[in-house]
């Protein structure tokens, strides 16, 4: 198994920060901004945040097993 580098909170709040540009979107409430916030979301979990939603998924794992990885 390979130590953990990165924290839970750093991967939660980069995951956040991804997000929270659609919700701003969203929150617009046109169907353009709608399409534009899921783009966004879609085209940011492949560059960024989808590396960070598996690592904080592997932390809580460890986490819940009570390992000390």
């Amino acid at each position: 198994n390979t130590p953990l580098i990165c924290s839970l909170a750093d991967d939660l709040t980069d995951i956040y920060f991804d997000l929270r540009r659609g919700l701003q979107l969203l929150h617009e409430g046109s169907a353009l901004a709608c399409a534009r916030a899921v783009s966004d979301w879609c085209r940011s979990y492949e560059i960024h945040w989808g590396e960070h939603l598996v690592d904080a998924e592997r932390h809580l794992y460890y986490l819940l097993r009570g390992s000390t990885h």
